[in-house]
């Protein structure tokens, strides 16, 4: 595994963490983030306070990364995460595939991300 993939591992991880100060660690000062349906953010500050207000939401993350495709400063990571919810104490699945820019340097930092999740209905 080479360092931008185990960078980017650790990154999820962190993120399903709520480990704030790792994942702001990971960024750039104008990292631009977004949820594919919804409109985003622009800049370390705000988007700390996006992963603050975000902060609680679910217990119990279990993380499976299934693939991280590395090309240049481009990269995309897809998996799947079960989470509980607190109210309904329900096991839910959502899969995941994010897509992400990487700023140029010896040491990987997010540039950019827009994330895709969805949830996997359960027959």
């Amino acid at each position: 595994m080479n360092k931008t993939e185990q960078f980017l591992r650790e990154f999820n991880e962190a993120w399903l963490r709520e480990d704030v100060q790792t994942v702001l660690d990971g960024v750039t000062d104008d990292i631009r983030f977004r949820m594919a349906s919804e409109k985003g953010v622009q800049g370390k500050e705000d988007f700390g306070r996006m992963l603050r207000e975000m902060s609680g939401s679910g217990q119990g993350f279990k993380l499976t990364i299934e693939q991280v495709i590395l090309s240049g400063e481009r990269a995309a990571v897809n998996g799947l995460i079960e989470c509980r919810s607190p109210e309904a104490q329900k096991l839910t699945t959502y899969a995941f595939c994010d897509v992400y820019e990487l700023a140029p340097g010896s040491s990987p930092r997010v540039k950019a991300l827009t994330a895709y999740v969805m949830e996997v209905k359960s027959d």
